[in-house]
């Protein structure tokens, strides 16, 4: 159709319609059969618009995981954790409710919350008990690397070494690789408990290098620590532990008073005097004890976090000295300052003694007809 065809209708068109219609028409040129297009192009566009929301949307949590998840790994890589750990705290971390995974690192109440739902959480009892208590053991080890446990004296003891092991002690050992659970005893043991020789109750086949983790309790205490397995030789092991061990059940020590003779002396690690000369003792009082932690009232003047030594007169002429740390300064009697320390560098069989002495001042307590308080022990 020529180009005059097409044009040649259109007057005639035009001329069917009234002055009104015409001016319509010009006012709405999209009407009649043309609006149905216009409205597929805005839908279009507004689908487009949408779909772009959307992706903008999808792009800013993506970066913002990603963000968060460099965050969380900076943290986790500060604090030396394995990828073990790293995955519990992740998992610890979304159950405590958190929107930034890396608050779990400073907020220990985040991280309770947490651990108490995953321990309760029926994915991890269907796993068994065995499972739970080493979900729970490297919880624990967790919080500590935290920094989450609290400065109460005798509750949450500090640093505890292995020291050397008497033979006969009884042990509990769980084998990691072979899931594999056992009783032993001790052997042998030198001095300073970096080598621990046992005996299994059965007959075992293991390599070295295994991880073994091993329990073990002492006056109401349980210890717990790793050890990796150096040799096997017929009936007896010998293995490596770890540094230190912690106190599983976190036996909260009996706080009781007490009156024994003692002294104590500050030992900062650098004086600004520039003289050498031996630490200066002022007399002292224990007045409370509870296992690891001391109270003592007397004249030095200290402050919380400075280290000193201290010497306390125990039952059948046995004396204590050790190194402690201050935990709390407060007013004592007759203007003396009431100083709430712990000791530290101590070993589990020290720690054992401490105990024994604790309840040996309850029992005499008890026997002059005194109420023992039962609040926790460090919180004099």
């Amino acid at each position: 159709m020529s180009g005059d065809g097409i044009t040649s209708w259109l007057p005639g068109l035009q001329g069917q319609l009234d002055p009104v219609q015409r001016w319509s028409a010009a006012r709405d040129p999209f009407s009649s059969t043309g609006s149905a297009t216009v409205w597929v192009v805005v839908c279009l566009v507004v689908l487009c618009g949408a779909g772009l929301i959307v992706l903008g949307a999808f792009l800013y949590s993506h970066l913002r995981r990603q963000r968060q998840r460099r965050q969380f790994e900076g943290g986790a890589e500060k604090l030396g954790l394995s990828p073990q750990e790293r995955k519990l705290l992740m998992v610890t971390a979304r159950l405590s409710g958190l929107k930034r995974p890396n608050a779990v690192f400073t907020m220990a109440d985040a991280f309770d919350r947490g651990t108490q739902r995953l321990l309760g959480s029926n994915q991890l009892a269907a796993l068994g008990d065995q499972r739970r208590q080493e979900t729970a053991a490297l919880l624990q080890g967790l919080r500590e690397k935290l920094g989450f446990q609290s400065a109460s004296i005798g509750n949450n003891i500090t640093a505890i070494g292995v020291g050397r092991l008497e033979d006969g002690r009884a042990l509990s050992v769980f084998r990691q690789q072979a899931q594999d659970h056992f009783d032993a005893v001790v052997t042998g043991s030198n001095q300073d408990g970096t080598e621990l020789e046992v005996a299994p109750a059965g007959a075992i086949q293991c390599k070295p290098g295994e991880t073994w983790q091993i329990r073990m309790s002492d006056e109401g205490l349980l210890w717990e620590m790793a050890g990796s397995v150096v040799k096997q030789m017929e009936d007896r092991v010998v293995i490596r532990p770890d540094n230190t061990v912690r106190c599983v059940n976190r036996r909260r020590f009996a706080r009781t008073p007490t009156s024994k003779r003692a002294f104590m002396a500050p030992f900062p690690f650098l004086k600004d005097d520039y003289t050498i000369r031996p630490p200066s003792f002022l007399p002292a009082t224990l007045i409370e004890l509870a296992g690891p932690g001391l109270r003592l009232e007397g004249s030095a003047e200290v402050e919380p976090g400075d280290k000193i030594l201290v010497g306390v007169e125990f039952t059948e002429g046995r004396v204590l000295e050790g190194l402690a740390v201050v935990r709390r300064v407060s007013s004592g009697r007759d203007g003396a300052a009431a100083v709430a320390a712990e000791v530290i560098g101590l070993t589990t069989s020290e720690v054992g003694e401490l105990t024994r002495e604790t309840n040996l001042a309850i029992k005499a307590v008890e026997d002059a007809g005194l109420t023992i308080e039962t609040a926790s022990a460090g919180e004099p």
